[in-house]
């Protein structure tokens, strides 16, 4: 038996091992094992894919882009797994420029190519490494990188040794670079140089030209300068040199020193010399004295002021004129209102006592101008003054009564008109009363109540108040006021805000203002009762979500049986009622008519509904109360007092119609009863019946409480009852009253 161990295999697919017997002097024997399949293996290494190449240049994007994959031990494209991070980076100190990484999933198949990257640095035989952590790194096959085209200008050698009036002492040397700034010698360009910065201080840029010989045509890549001179002091110089489509390149800042004749001038510094008068030396404007911060329209608390010096330091106390003053930005651009601006220079110096600045900001500076000398103070804010005024909000010329109103807001404003945001005491709350203005003359104001809330904190100087609401219509006057940190008026002016309430809003629902009565028969047909009718009309109207009535509605309503009820019922034609509609209502009458046995005594509901506005749709279906059906009333029965009638005292009398059958009619029946009383029987002419003799009676009874008669004697009481339907005659009746004579 021979065993083997530590076997591997490089190659996927299905594999066979071949197994051979070497005996001494004997025939060597084969056999082959059963077919192995092999599958990619863990990741184990970084694989290069594709190199780099395509005769690159230094510093512009590879035209042939490398490509990397994830290997396993055989150099196979390793099984799925995380996805790794693969990082290109030059050997021997050449930089890869661009996104030097990709990200591989799995064994990243024939490769994943890197994109926009390029090669940093000259070379015949550059390579480039690709690693990842935990991987075993590659290496790319060498390229040879060449120098790139014409990129840009570099400052070689920079200028010193600058006097005033003389050429410098060193002059700049300037070269023609590829993007990796090596230099290229095979363009011709011509390299034109020019002031950049000429100033006393680094934060103050003055005009001035350069002079010599400015323009010159580059020999091998390089611009070599012998000429160049600036004819005025200064401390802070920069050059500049531009080249067409090579953009431009500045130098190191230098100064200018000033010149002079070495037996008439002491020199003080290394810059300047203090030879001569004032007037005749290189002099500048400077900020002695500048805000740290100024408040809108106020005053600034420090008095800006500015002094004229010669370079080496010295106020030219024979200075006289005048200075200038204007705000401007950090970009040197115009930045507010100035007023106070202009004082008068006295022995070198200006004051500026009275500076204020309309307009907030940031990073505001003051810039001074004296004939052609020029200086900007420290930047500095200028922040929002305390409240001066409300601006008032903008309400809708119109709004509807119970809609929301959007949102109403109120600017704090300071005496300059910014935005209060930096603690403006004088208004920290807003609080708002609302008015109404009368419909008849003389059209006074009143008081109103506002839905929402009538007070609003100040946030960021702005007063909102969301949600409010009008509940009745008319003509509106809001007053805004502002109140201070103890809730105590301020003298800030109140804000006004005008608006008309319109008296109703969008429709929302059909409301039933009377409902209808009972059903009450009108003629009969045979043994059946065939032909009903509403005995009190349904009143709707139209409202919006408030209730309030929608007068300009001219549409239709309707009305019609609900389902569920009985279904010999039916309502109108085609088991609907309409009616068109005046000021947004209408009463509705139809005939109901009952098909099959009669219902005397049954119930039944009606449902409404409006041809307005989309709310079939919406909401479609407004019910009413249940109907009682009702035979033709055909008798009246009074009922009369059990005790005696006595003269002078009250009495009740009730009154029942009924049907046919002789039963009460149906609780829903609705009729008008009235009772009379004449004289019978020798009884005086002139009695009198008072108390109410006139009641509308619901549910076939009446009562009439609180009668009295004024005179003893026998009396008949004459009742009669109106029958709704085609029957035009009323029900009517007598009795006899016989009233005694009353108590002393």
């Amino acid at each position: 038996v021979v065993s083997f161990t530590d076997l591997s295999l490089d190659v996927q697919g299905r594999h066979s091992l071949a197994f051979t017997l070497h005996s001494p002097g004997g025939t060597p024997l084969h056999t082959l094992s059963q077919a192995l399949t092999v599958v990619p293996g863990p990741a184990y290494k970084v694989g290069v894919a594709r190199s780099p190449g395509g005769n690159p240049t230094c510093g512009d994007v590879l035209l042939v882009q490398p490509a990397v994959q994830v290997l396993d031990r055989g150099g196979n494209p390793s099984d799925g797994g995380a996805t790794v991070e693969i990082t290109a980076s030059g050997l021997n100190g050449v930089p890869v420029l661009g996104t030097a990484s990709v990200s591989v999933t799995g064994g990243g198949g024939a490769g994943v190519s890197f994109v926009g990257i390029a090669l940093g640095g000259l070379g015949e035989a550059v390579i480039v490494r690709f690693s990842s952590a935990g991987l075993l790194h590659a290496d790319s096959a060498p390229v040879r990188v060449a120098a790139g085209a014409p990129s840009r200008l570099q400052v070689y050698r920079q200028p010193a040794g600058a006097r005033t009036g003389r050429m410098f002492a060193q002059q700049p040397r300037v070269q023609v670079v590829d993007a990796c700034g090596n230099l290229a010698p095979s363009v011709q360009v011509t390299v034109t140089a020019s002031v950049k910065v000429f100033a006393v201080r680094s934060s103050l840029i003055s005009g001035i030209d350069l002079q010599g010989q400015l323009s010159l045509q580059t020999a091998a890549g390089w611009a070599n300068y012998t000429t160049l001179r600036l004819d005025v002091a200064t401390i802070y110089s920069t050059l500049e040199f531009t080249a067409t489509m090579l953009g431009s390149a500045s130098s190191v800042s230098f100064s200018i020193a000033a010149s002079a004749p070495a037996a008439a001038c002491e020199v003080q510094v290394s810059f300047a010399s203090a030879c001569g008068s004032g007037v005749d030396r290189p002099t500048f404007l400077q900020v002695a004295a500048a805000p740290t911060q100024a408040v809108s329209n106020e005053t600034m608390a420090t008095t800006a002021r500015v002094v004229l010096r010669s370079l080496d330091g010295l106020i030219l106390s024979d200075a006289a004129g005048t200075v200038l003053a204007s705000v401007v930005t950090s970009s040197g651009a115009p930045g507010g209102t100035l007023y106070g601006g202009r004082a008068t220079m006295a022995n070198g110096v200006a004051e500026f006592p009275d500076l204020r600045i309309v307009e907030v900001g940031l990073a505001i500076r003051l810039r001074f101008r004296f004939g052609d000398e020029v200086a900007d103070s420290d930047a500095f804010n200028v922040i929002s003054g305390d409240a001066a005024s409300l601006s008032p909000p903008s309400p809708p010329r119109q709004v509807v009564v119970g809609d929301t109103i959007p949102t109403l807001e109120l600017s704090v404003r300071d005496a300059g008109g910014n935005l209060a945001i930096n603690g403006a005491t004088r208004c920290t709350s807003v609080s708002m009363s609302a008015y109404i203005r009368a419909v008849v003359p003389p059209y006074t104001w009143a008081s109103a109540t506002i839905s929402g809330g009538n007070t609003s904190l100040i946030t960021s100087g702005i007063a909102s108040f969301p949600g409010l609401s009008i509940r009745l219509p008319g003509s509106y006057r809001l007053s805004f006021q502002c109140a201070d940190a103890a809730g105590a008026s301020s003298p800030t002016p109140p804000a006004l805000a005008h608006f008309d309430g319109l008296p109703y809003g969008l429709p929302a629902r059909v409301e039933i203002v009377s409902e209808a009565g009972g059903v009450v028969a009108e003629h009969l047909a045979g043994a059946a009762l065939q032909l009903y009718r509403i005995s009190a009309r349904p009143v709707v109207r139209l409202v919006d979500s408030l209730g309030n009535q929608v007068y300009g509605f001219q549409g239709h309503f309707g009305a019609e049986k609900q389902p569920g009820g009985a279904a010999e019922v039916l309502v109108g034609a085609g088991n609907l009622i309409t009616q068109r509609a005046e000021w947004g209502q209408a009463d509705l009458e139809s005939l109901i008519q009952v098909t099959g046995t009669s219902l005397v005594n049954g119930s039944f509901a009606l449902q409404f509904l409006s041809s307005c506005c989309s709310i079939l749709s919406a909401s479609p279906k407004f019910p009413g109360v249940p109907l009682i059906i009702s035979a033709i009333p055909s008798s009246l029965a009074v009922a009369l007092p059990a005790a005696s009638v006595k003269s002078g005292e009250s009495f009740t009398v009730q009154v029942t119609i009924l049907t046919p059958g002789g039963a009460v009619a149906a609780e829903s029946y609705q009729g008008s009863v009235s009772i009379a009383l004449v004289a019978s029987g020798g009884a005086s002419s002139d009695v009198t019946l008072a108390g109410i003799t006139q009641r509308f009676a619901r549910g076939g009874v009446v009562l009439f409480a609180g009668l009295t008669v004024s005179s003893p004697g026998t009396f008949e009481m004459r009742v009669s009852a109106t029958v709704p339907g085609l029957q035009a005659a009323p029900l009517r009746t007598g009795v006899a009253l016989p009233v005694s004579l009353g108590p002393a």
